[in-house]
């Protein structure tokens, strides 16, 4: 979705260990990462299909709480 990922990238610059915090939560909803794609204006995760709505769910709600 555009939108979380524009919200992701603008909140980015603001966070240190900012993947972290992105791995951490994806982890703790139990979202298994394969792999991670990171470069200075994206990060790609590789997950299995089934887990799609969940890591979405789970990284808007994390934008949602660090909102100014």
């Amino acid at each position: 979705n555009p939108d979380v990922a524009e919200k992701l990238k603008a909140y980015s610059k603001n966070v240190h260990g900012f993947l972290a915090l992105l791995t951490s939560a994806l982890s703790d909803n139990n979202v298994n990462i394969y792999d991670i794609s990171s470069t200075y204006k994206q990060i790609i995760f590789v997950i299995e299909e089934k887990y799609l709505t969940k890591a979405y769910e789970t990284l808007n709600k994390l934008i949602l709480q660090h909102q100014d």
